[in-house]
């Protein structure tokens, strides 16, 4: 605003300058006029009485040029060209002549005091004028100043009424309202994508970043109080994922994460956060001892009604453990680590509270070695069967059957924790080599002459380990007669990981006369190559595919492909984690061999009173449509 002025000050005192030039330019004309007007008449009147004294008139009016002539005669001549200035001459009429009947005569009146007096009063007006600008343009521009100020105040202050202009004000308002709506959607926006960063998808719990962030809060702040941390372990989240399909499992997750996050309601900023695929921790600020009792009883009672619709003895086990501000994070950390590991060997579903440090990770590791050692020298295994019904009276479906681990009193132990507890510490093989021996043991108890067959499951390490593969050629061959009714069972994904190895464990269980099993079979195309080099029995399809018939067609039509060509081959087709009777009905049509499921039967316990022979029969199996 102040360039404003200024320019239009200067606009205004340029114009007045060529005004007033104008004017000055006139006045000084005039002036000269005069002037000559008065030589003229006292050159007439000095002539007209023969009395002309040149003389006096060049020295009164200070002419530079003067030359009279009466009747035709010079009577007085005087030039002085050294006082003549070109440059008031063209400005000026300076010039001048008379001639009348009797005189004749031209004269010049002097330059220099009137070119100087014009001159003075040009540059006085000039000056004038613009110092008149200049102090306007300042006072201006103070006014502008102090309303820029004051505007720039109202403004900021969202005063837009008290501004002087109208149409700023109403400009303004309208940038503001959507200003303030721009900024609240854009707040929103980024509320959702911090809490979409923040939050796990499965479970809608807080994800392992927030937990980091809120633990290590947590440990900075000024208080001399204690506070809880617990971790979480979903103990069956394998066996569902293997024996319901992985949705099933997932679901599973969900669930537990629900019961966490119910427990924790009545507790004071509790926060319950998944921190890994199957391990949840809570963090309860300010907590005592006593909450830990009350959370696990409410976690309890909701664990009771859970196992029912899951049909899991083991749900989830807890480990917790007070902390106060001055502790390190690993210290903490241990302690909890080593309270889930007392509570997995404990009471099923039950909890521990550790207090004491403890020699953090070896110390849990060595009572997971023990543990797992103790299993072993008590053979503290009990077995489990599920049924494989078959869809085709020409073929020979078989039991699967599980291993499930029990401590001293009798408590039930996650078996996914132990499997993982003996694999760290190269326990595995005797595992698995005295589950073997046990299935064996009860098939002859319960045999009686029934051709039924067991399926036992293989582990990762029955690929990598040679005394394993040593002692399993050796076992099978001792138990020769029994061999041929025995069908060992490796997921898909481990055989694809070691192709060579996958070939030379189904040669020897081939040589022995047992039979092969690829389960969760059919990830992909891929699939056949595996199926090719290693020709097995039995394949056990993937529980994913069989419950998305209703929504994706490609996995209906890769199913289908995969039942004709197991046909063309002699290879018996199972569908495993079948639970529902539209599923099973989906199957037959596509003329599976057989269905493994909760819809055709739950696991139970392998006594040594079940009728293996009527087991296996099952009910008759309904009669298929000609046409699928």
């Amino acid at each position: 605003m102040s360039m404003s002025a200024q320019n239009k000050a200067l606009g205004v005192a340029a114009i007045l300058s060529l005004i007033c030039v104008g004017v000055l330019y006139f006045v000084s004309r005039e002036e000269v006029s005069q002037s000559a007007d008065q030589v003229r008449n006292r050159i007439e009147s000095a002539a007209s009485a023969d009395a002309f004294d040149g003389v006096q008139l060049i020295n009164e009016f200070g002419l530079t040029e003067l030359k009279v002539e009466k009747n035709g005669a010079s009577i007085y001549s005087y030039s002085a060209p050294e006082l003549q200035s070109g440059a008031a001459s063209a400005l000026l009429p300076l010039d001048h002549t008379i001639s009348s009947n009797e005189v004749k005569a031209s004269f010049s009146l002097p330059p220099s005091p009137a070119f100087k007096d014009l001159l003075i009063r040009l540059a006085a007006a000039v000056v004038s004028i613009f110092l008149s600008a200049a102090f306007a343009v300042s006072i201006v521009t103070k006014n502008n100043q102090k309303d820029i100020v004051e505007m720039r105040k109202a403004i900021v202050d969202k005063r837009y009424d008290d501004l002087p202009y109208e149409e700023i004000t109403q400009v303004l308002t309208k940038q503001e309202r959507e200003n303030t709506t721009k900024l609240k959607d854009a707040l929103e926006k980024v509320e959702t994508l911090e809490s979409q960063a923040a939050i796990d998808p499965l479970t809608g719990l807080f994800n392992r970043n927030m937990f980091k962030r809120d633990f290590t809060r947590e440990l900075t702040k000024q208080t001399n109080g204690t506070s809880i941390l617990g971790i979480i372990r979903s103990s069956s989240v394998q066996d569902i994922n293997q024996s319901r399909g992985y949705q099933m499992g997932d679901k599973y997750i969900h669930d537990v994460a629900e019961l966490v996050n119910n427990a924790i309601k009545t507790f004071n900023n509790a926060k319950a956060y998944r921190i890994s695929g199957s391990d949840f921790a809570i963090l309860i600020p300010g907590g005592k001892e006593e909450q830990i009792v009350l959370l696990n009883q409410d976690l309890k009672v909701q664990i009771e009604s859970f196992r029912k619709d899951f049909d899991f003895d083991s749900i989830c086990y807890s480990g917790y453990t007070l902390f106060t501000n001055n502790e390190r994070e690993e210290v903490i950390f241990s302690r909890a680590d080593f309270a889930l590991a007392r509570a997995q060997t404990g009471p099923i579903n039950g909890y521990y509270i550790q207090k004491e440090d403890t020699e953090g990770y070896l110390q849990g590791e060595m009572h997971w070695r023990q543990t797992v050692l103790d299993i072993i020298n008590r053979k503290a295994i009990t077995l489990y069967y599920q049924p494989i019904r078959s869809m085709n009276i020409s073929i020979r479906p078989y039991f699967e059957i599980y291993a499930r681990f029990f401590t001293k009193d009798g408590e039930a132990l996650s078996t996914e924790s132990i499997l993982a507890a003996a694999l760290r510490h190269d326990l595995l093989v005797r595992l698995e080599e005295m589950i073997i021996e046990a299935i064996i043991s009860k098939y002859r108890k319960l045999q009686k002459g029934s051709d039924a067959r067991f399926g036992i499951n293989l582990s990762a390490n029955a690929l990598i380990s040679t005394s394993f593969l040593l002692w399993l050629e050796r076992t099978l061959l001792r138990n020769a007669d029994i061999a041929p009714n025995l069908v060992f069972e490796i997921d898909e994904q481990i055989l694809s990981s070691n192709v060579v190895a996958a070939e030379r464990l189904f040669s020897i269980i081939g040589r022995s006369h047992a039979n092969t099993s690829i389960s969760h079979f059919g990830h992909g195309i891929e699939s056949f190559t595996i199926y090719r080099d290693l020709k097995p029995n039995y394949i056990k399809l993937d529980p994913n595919l069989c419950q998305k018939f209703d929504t994706d067609l490609s996995s209906l039509q890769f199913i289908r492909m995969i039942i004709e060509v197991s046909h063309r081959l002699g290879c018996v087709v199972v569908a495993e984690g079948v639970e529902s009777v539209a599923q099973k009905q989906h199957l037959e049509n596509l003329y599976i061999d057989a269905v493994q499921g909760y819809v055709v039967a739950k696991p139970a316990e392998l006594t040594d009173d079940v009728d293996l022979e009527k087991e296996k029969n099952g009910p008759a199996p309904e009669p298929r449509p000609m046409f699928a």
